[in-house]
């Protein structure tokens, strides 16, 4: 995959001609060049202001900062919360040969202000050693992206998909961040309120949600409601329609959200929809175990809604059926892993292994 072109090679000599003559070369720049880099070893957003006589110059200076920045933006999208500070820290120059290529984004001048985002692509093979020199377990694949659906409820019911709710501005800005989990915001436009009403959605209508993500080409529906008065607190829930198996999942509510706390609750539930991936994604596919389980159920449509989300786990390999009976199924679930991390997996699923009278339960939550 091709690099960003880097400003530090060839386009360092038209940067002494002056920042007039760059500007031009950077917005000509076709929309697509940012992605040439892959994506996963990719941030933008950095943010780069810079003041005095000469702003080439001090621009320039303030690159390896900004380099510095999207390597720790990189190293906390890929590695647990919990590893991060177990990476040794890296000089100017090391990172410097790390970076493939990098562009500016969203540029403001003034006679003495310079403003601008930068995007940085790292070299893959350089941040995986560094990593791995370090022993900390990491990820390098993106999981399917999600399509965002902000509802805000009050007493008077549930605001229209287009209303400009500070939660529909929070989650504006949060799912505009480069993440490991990718979102993509509703445009709430005239398609979208013909496919689905903001009552279907709170609802969880399958086919609606079904129909709204047909036109985004969405196999995850993530819907985040927002329930309170404008002068607060408001309670947070979420539900995520995994269309793929036709399931939806409930989230953890969170309560006592002041009013003006709507984007650090975005935030925090961002992250921790991507430490929940990250949690499954690090998983050692290196060899599998075996774990034998009896699954409860009354009806043979329990055993096959369970077994569509067992076989849709991304750290189950296999599901072999031992026997089928009328209140219950014997299977062999073989996994990558540990039984620790199973567990969790299921419970993402709305899942739980328990042991009871030494043997494994596999039931729904």
């Amino acid at each position: 995959m091709a690099p960003l072109p880097t400003l530090r090679r060839v386009p360092r000599l038209i940067i002494a001609l002056g920042l007039a003559l760059v500007l031009p070369l950077v917005l000509a720049a076709p929309a697509a060049l940012a992605q040439r880099g892959d994506p996963i070893f990719t941030v933008g957003g950095v943010l780069i202001e810079v003041t005095g006589p000469d702003l080439v110059k001090a621009r320039d200076k303030a690159l390896p900062d900004a380099e510095k920045k999207a390597l720790e933006l990189l190293v906390r999208r890929l590695v647990a919360e919990a590893d991060v500070e177990k990476l040794p820290p890296l000089e100017p120059a090391q990172i410097e040969t790390m970076v493939s290529g990098f562009e500016f984004e969203n540029e403001r001048t003034s006679p003495s202000r310079y403003v601008a985002t930068l995007r940085v692509a790292f070299v893959p093979d350089q941040v995986r050693a560094y990593l791995r020199g370090a022993g900390v377990p990491f990820i390098d694949r993106m999981a399917t992206p999600m399509l965002v659906v902000p509802l805000l409820r009050t007493k008077t019911g549930v605001s229209p998909l287009e209303d400009r709710t500070d939660w529909r501005e929070a989650w504006t800005r949060v799912a505009a961040i480069d993440g490991i989990v990718p979102m993509t915001l509703i445009k709430a436009d005239k398609p979208d309120q013909d496919a689905m009403s903001p009552e279907q959605a709170f609802v969880g209508d399958m086919a609606a949600v079904t129909k709204l993500a047909e036109r985004y080409n969405a196999k995850r529906v993530l819907v985040v409601i927002a329930t309170g008065e404008p002068e607060g607190p408001y309670a947070i829930s979420s539900a995520l329609h995994e269309l793929a198996i036709g399931e939806r999942f409930e989230q953890p509510q969170v309560t006592g959200i002041a009013a003006g706390k709507l984007l650090e609750a975005a935030v925090r539930q961002r992250t921790r929809i991507e430490e929940d991936y990250k949690a499954i994604a690090m998983v050692s596919r290196d060899w599998a175990n075996a774990l034998d389980a009896v699954v409860p159920i009354k009806a043979l449509e329990d055993w096959i809604r369970i077994r569509k989300r067992l076989q849709y786990s991304p750290i189950i390999r296999r599901v072999n059926v031992r026997a089928l009976e009328t209140e219950r199924a014997y299977v062999r679930l073989e996994h990558f892993g540990t039984r620790d991390q199973l567990t969790k997996a299921l419970g993402q699923l709305n899942l739980a292994l328990r042991e009871q009278a030494g043997q494994f339960v596999v039931v729904e939550r």
